[in-house]
């Protein structure tokens, strides 16, 4: 029986215009990594920080800017999403790099910050040896000056705060960043986790030139039933890009609270999710998601012991969040998976 798609052709990476019933696993694979969800706390943030740029040079007052969120919130994918707005092109003379997007290592030195950066700036000698950090600042402050950079974006800088194996300490980041923003006249945006801010705590000087911080929420921290009219609201928006031949009702109540109990309300584990789904799916070459596809894929990327009442999507499922003792978002477990590590 033919079913009608519930959305509208698109262009694949092999150039040809296809209808959902066409799409290979990986042309949906390739449409989920490039959804863009822009709720609230998102629109927001991104009006603000575009604003910073294309003032320059500091003419708000400030040369700096946190975005601060929870694992999962889309810290990264708002960087990729500025990256794309501000695409490095070729000009006369030289290539312009309008924005620099470097992430933070799990065990971060200056020194390797410093080279990945001017990697993307595209020195072709980021990586040479005997260049201490003095030389690779003045390099970086030079290229961004000659790239005509006007944002360089750092991403999970709270790797910093990490004390295993760090080389320099918190004081000396913030004294490198504040050198950097003094010169270069650059904007500078850093993700973090919501303590990250203390990279720049202490030095009063580099304080100064940071605004308030952007936080991306997709839900307050309220009563999570107060916040199920704006995921599904969200869930809505999802639904209609999902590369699906039939709309999988995502939205709707109980559904969306199912949804909701499995991710935390946090966009990057609901866009893990509905991806691992999208797999199961075009396996299982099922039209729409389903409670049954939706159960497996939560087992698979967001908690292996989720079986029974403990996931969202079984029919045992009681409504509440998975945040007693034990369960994936406790606190405890959530400490203990963060591990020092940053997050998207």
């Amino acid at each position: 029986m033919f079913i009608a798609p519930h959305s509208p052709s698109t262009q694949t990476t092999s150039g040809r215009n296809l209808r959902p019933w066409q799409y290979t696993l990986q042309d949906k694979l390739i449409l989920l990594k490039e959804f863009r969800i822009g709720f609230p706390a998102f629109r927001n943030a991104m009006d603000e920080v575009t604003e910073m740029i294309e003032l320059g040079d500091g003419a708000l007052g400030f040369n700096g800017v946190f975005i601060i969120g929870e694992s999962g919130s889309g810290k990264t994918t708002f960087l990729e999403t500025l990256v794309e707005r501000y695409p490095s092109y070729e000009d006369e003379d030289r290539t312009v790099r309008p924005a620099v997007l470097v992430s933070i290592p799990s065990v971060p030195s200056i020194k390797f910050i410093a080279r990945r950066i001017l990697a993307k700036l595209g020195d072709p000698l980021a990586y040479a040896p005997r260049r201490d950090n003095d030389e690779l600042t003045k390099a970086i402050i030079t290229l961004l000056k000659e790239c005509r950079s006007q944002v360089l974006l750092l991403d999970e800088i709270n790797n910093f705060l990490q004390k295993k194996g760090r080389h320099d300490s918190v004081l000396d980041l913030s004294n490198w960043l504040k050198e950097i923003v003094d010169e270069s006249k650059v904007l500078i945006v850093l993700s973090a986790l919501p303590l990250g801010e203390a990279v720049i705590q202490g030095n009063e000087q580099l304080e100064r030139r940071f605004s308030a911080p952007l936080h991306l929420e997709l839900v307050k921290k309220t009563k999570w039933e107060n916040n199920l009219a704006d995921f599904r609201g969200v869930l809505k928006e999802i639904d209609g890009k999902l590369p699906t031949l039939r709309r999988s009702n995502l939205h709707e109540k109980d559904m969306a609270t199912r949804l909701f109990v499995a991710s935390d309300g946090r966009i990057g584990l609901l866009m893990k999710l509905l991806k691992r789904a999208i797999r199961i799916a075009h396996k299982k070459d099922a039209p729409q998601l389903d409670l049954a596809i939706l159960e497996g894929a939560f087992k698979v990327e967001i908690w292996g012991e989720g079986e029974g009442p403990l996931n969202p999507f079984n029919q045992q499922f009681v409504r509440r969040r998975l945040n007693r003792p034990g369960e994936i978002y406790s606190p405890k477990i959530q400490s203990a998976m963060k591990g020092g590590r940053g997050s998207k």
